[in-house]
C-alpha cells in the first residue's frame, strides 16, 4: 500500500510543484517500499518524456547518457542501485529525473488507471452428474450419520 501511495503522490506532486519535497520526503523514511513507488513514480514521468520524443539535452555528458537511454535501461539501473544502496547512483538518478521532470513537465501525461473490464464467461455443458445418498439411523430412528457421495458422469 505505502508503494501505491508514493507512486501516485510523487505523479501528483509534479503538478502541485511539490515534486522535490515529495521525493526528499520518501527517501528520507526508512521505508524501502515508499523509496520504490517514489522512484518508479519518476521512471514513470521519464518514459512518458520519452513517449513524448524529448530530447534530454541539459547537464554533463552523464546525465545526458543517462536520461537519453531507454526507459528499460533507466529501470534496471535503478533497480540495481537500490539493492545496492548505492547511495551515489541513487542521489544521481534522482536529481536528473526530478530535472527533467520540471523542466518538461508540460510534456508529462499520466493515463488515468482503467478499470479492468469484466470478461464475459460462458457454460456450454455441464457433465450430468450423479448423487446418491444414504442416512443411517438408530433403533429410535435419530440419525447416526448420512453420506453424500456425488460423481460426474463422464
Amino acid at each position: 500500500m505505502t508503494y501505491k501511495i508514493a507512486y501516485e503522490a510523487t505523479q501528483a506532486a509534479l503538478k502541485s510543484d511539490r515534486l522535490l519535497e515529495m521525493v526528499n520526503g520518501f527517501f528520507n523514511t526508512t521505508s524501502v517500499e515508499m523509496r520504490q513507488g517514489c522512484m518508479d513514480g519518476l521512471l514513470a514521468m521519464s518514459e512518458a518524456l520519452h513517449k513524448a520524443n524529448v530530447s534530454f539535452k541539459y547537464g554533463d555528458e552523464q546525465a545526458q547518457r543517462y536520461m537519453n537511454q531507454a526507459p528499460s535501461l533507466q529501470k534496471a539501473e535503478s533497480a540495481l542501485a537500490m539493492l545496492n544502496g548505492d547511495a551515489a547512483a541513487i542521489e544521481f538518478q534522482l536529481t536528473q529525473l526530478v530535472i527533467a521532470a520540471k523542466l518538461f513537465q508540460h510534456a508529462i501525461e499520466f493515463k488515468a488507471p482503467t478499470a479492468p473490464q469484466p470478461m464475459p464467461v460462458h457454460v456450454v455443458a455441464m457433465p450430468q452428474r450423479v448423487s446418491h445418498q444414504t442416512v443411517e439411523r438408530d433403533k429410535n430412528d435419530e440419525i447416526i450419520s448420512t453420506t453424500k457421495i456425488e460423481k460426474d458422469f463422464a
